[in-house]
């Protein structure tokens, strides 16, 4: 196994203890800077994982053969050991991959529990050959003519390097006995020696023998090792000698605290201090969504997933009305398994007339709604005030007198609005002022819309039936410029089946809203008109049992005041930029913030900080913020397509021009103009007939007729695909 993961401060003994008292060798390629476990204890990787916090292993490979394996039978001097003051508990190899890095060489270290029964023995012929040894030398003294005059006495033991490196080793038996721990007899073998590396380990140990191994293979190795008669040491000692590389990704631990979770909806698992997975779920009542739901991360980290797992356990335990907005089809999977409506709303054979009030909703309601998030998504900067005010008043001319009106008859009184605020008249057009060149301009997507089949009509399908069976509008073959004006038209015909629900559903959840990709209609600027208008729904959402999920990219790209309304929290990793406000919406302790901020900039994919709601004796209350892993979810296969295979026919609309005693007018130029748009130029055949492919079937379009001067242009209304006559005065 390789390791991939290690946490910032490793408890070196700790690591020792995880494995169990088991045989194994650490393998350090000195080459790649890798470090890896080799054991035939099959519990390794979850005990190290389980007490090592922040551990991670992987399977990986090493050379099967070694080149020229030496190996040698190391005893740590405690000289070595006390150079290294500055370190707590100095490590004999701290500095290998600094010193050696770059070598074509492995540097294989063995540990094999040693028996108790081999450290008395050990300790027994150490103390013997101890006690053996004479300690004092009489020397006679004698004058210079020769003659004897006494005799002196000198130390010849107690003081010897072989005394004290005795002791040493009896001392480090001793430790080993009293510890009651497992102690180990450790080898090192190199393969590939060179004079660099060995100047390296004999620095930092005694070699007290050299052996050549039997085999050159590595798992041969592991097996012989269990035959060297390396002196004992202590597992103190022992991990003095275990080291890994700096280039293994290493995590901090921080601490948190988790409560008691309980509820219908899993919302992940429990990462303890943000590096080890429990395993343990994180559950919260499904009710408490109604809270609000703030998703942010990165593309790729794992957001999407997360909000996809808790509606899928929402539509199984609440069954509410349910909307999914995306700019993706990444939802299309699971919502098509989960029985719901795919649309994909820009190639849909089916109709929406956006612009129609559904019965026992107020009509006034509804245009105001849609005049605000339509100016809001307009893209018409400044001029969404002004923009605003004229599509209102437009509006409460229209719905004065129908709840199902005309896309084109919609769009028309628009622009009879703006003319009539924002531009003057004459006989020869139109003359706009700035503002109202501006909203004209903002208008562009709405003509867009109107120009296909789909949007084009009155009519069209029940939104209330769609809800209630489920429904994701995918958006991913709309432009970038009409994915907001999509969001807006989509989001007002929701909103207004939420305004039809009373206010006693505190405790329930009565419709599910989720919106990807957020920012794309509440901005996270002071002028967003949506974003003021979402403060207050998300008040009223709680009352009406209503979960409101917004899901962005980075914490920022939606304002602080929605952000902070919404009391669930799923915040994967941030970019620099914005992990600063990710920290302080999660309300962590201060004293963790700068940690907490290095963490979030930093998670892995499905790994995130959340602040959630309990409940605590019948009561919603905040649970201590933490981190978990999100649900691992299985994508379901994509049985159907929310791209039609419709194609719509191209029919001939034709037109003949006649002066008033019915004969054809030849060669006469007339200019075609849908919604506001000039769609073509053509001249009258000498039958006075032109043709047109492609029109919209029964739709208004007008046709200028023109003449030698402006003033003369005169402008008549005809109907696509069919055949029209106009006759001339």
């Amino acid at each position: 196994m390789k390791f991939k993961q290690l946490p910032t401060e490793i408890d070196y003994l700790h690591f020792l203890d995880s494995l169990s008292g088991s045989q194994f060798m650490l393998c350090h390629d000195l080459k790649t800077s890798a470090t890896f476990l080799i054991t035939e204890n099959r519990n390794a990787k979850a005990g190290i994982e389980g007490i090592v916090k922040g551990a991670r292993l992987e399977p990986g490979d090493i050379p099967a053969r070694l080149l020229n394996p030496t190996t040698f039978l190391p005893f740590i001097r405690r000289e070595t050991r006390d150079r290294i003051k500055s370190e707590a508990e100095p490590q004999a190899f701290h500095d290998i991959y600094d010193t050696l890095r770059g070598e074509d060489s492995l540097a294989i270290v063995s540990f094999v529990p040693a028996a108790h029964e081999t450290l008395n023995s050990v300790r027994e012929k150490l103390e013997h050959e101890l006690s053996s040894k004479e300690v004092r030398l009489n020397k006679p003294l004698s004058d210079s003519f020769g003659w004897s005059s006494g005799s002196t006495q000198s130390d010849l033991y107690y003081e010897s390097g072989e005394r004290n490196l005795l002791l040493s080793l009896v001392n480090t038996i001793n430790e080993a006995m009293s510890d009651n721990k497992v102690a180990y007899t450790v080898s090192i073998t190199i393969s590939k020696p060179s004079e660099r590396i060995m100047h390296y380990i004999r620095a930092r140990a005694l070699l007290l023998e050299k052996l050549n191994p039997e085999s050159d293979d590595i798992m041969s190795l592991y097996r012989e090792a269990r035959n060297f008669q390396s002196i004992p040491i202590s597992r103190k000692c022992a991990s003095s000698l275990l080291n890994f590389s700096d280039r293994i990704q290493r995590k901090r631990a921080i601490p948190t605290l988790l409560q008691d979770s309980a509820g219908d909806i899993t919302i992940g698992t429990y990462v303890e201090g943000s590096v080890y997975d429990t395993f343990e779920s994180i559950r919260m009542p499904a009710q408490n969504l109604n809270l609000g739901l703030m998703v942010a991360g990165l593309p790729g980290t794992g957001k999407s997933f997360a909000a996809m797992g808790i509606l899928k356990q929402l539509l199984s335990v609440k069954k509410p009305l349910s909307v999914v907005i995306s700019p993706t089809s990444e939802w299309n999977a699971l919502c098509d398994g989960l029985g719901m409506a795919v649309i994909d709303l820009y190639h849909s054979e089916l109709r929406f007339n956006f612009f129609r009030c559904a019965a026992g909703i107020s009509t006034e309601r509804f245009y105001e709604n849609l005049a605000m998030l339509m100016a809001s998504a307009s893209g018409a900067g400044p001029y969404r005030g002004p923009m605003e005010k004229c599509l209102l008043s437009a509006f409460r001319k229209i719905y004065q007198e129908t709840r199902d009106p005309d896309p084109t008859e919609v769009y028309n009184a628009i622009e009879e609005a703006v003319i009539e605020r924002h531009a003057k008249r004459s006989n020869t057009g139109v003359k706009y002022t700035k503002h109202g060149e501006n909203i004209i301009a903002g208008l562009e997507s709405l003509r867009l819309m109107l120009f296909k089949r789909q949007f084009a009509y009155s009519g069209g399908e029940d939104f209330g039936l769609l809800l209630k069976r489920g429904v994701v509008f995918d958006l991913s073959s709309a432009s970038n410029n009409m994915k907001p004006f999509f969001y807006a038209l989509i989001l007002n015909q929701v909103y207004s089946l939420a305004d039809s629900f009373d206010i006693m559903g505190d405790e329930s959840i009565r419709m599910a809203i989720f919106i990807e990709e957020a920012q794309l209609i509440f901005e996270n600027t002071e002028q967003s008109a949506a974003s003021a208008d979402l403060r207050q729904r998300i008040q009223d959402f709680r009352k009406k049992g209503i979960c409101l999920a917004l899901l962005t990219h980075s914490v920022n790209d939606i304002s602080v005041s929605i952000r902070r309304l919404c009391q669930t929290k799923l915040y994967f990793r941030q970019g620099a930029d914005s992990v600063r406000y990710a920290v302080a919406d999660l309300v962590f302790s201060q004293a963790l913030h700068d940690d907490i901020a290095d963490r979030l900039k930093t998670l892995e994919q499905r790994i995130c900080a959340v602040s959630y709601m309990t409940v605590c004796n019948g009561s919603k209350e905040p649970a201590n913020p933490i981190f978990i892993k999100s649900l691992h979810l299985e994508m379901p296969a994509y049985r159907g397509s929310s791209v039609t295979d419709y194609k719509p026919s191209k029919p001939v609309t034709l037109i003949r021009l006649q002066d008033k005693e019915g004969k054809a007018v030849a060669n006469q130029k007339i200019e075609l103009t849908y919604v506001g748009e000039r769609m073509s130029s053509l001249y009258t055949d000498a039958n006075g007939e032109a043709s047109v492919t492609g029109l919209l079937k029964d739709r208004p379009y007008r046709v200028a007729v023109v003449g030698a001067k402006k003033k003369d242009t005169k402008v008549f209304t005809i109907l696509g695909s069919k055949k029209n006559e106009i006759t001339l005065e």
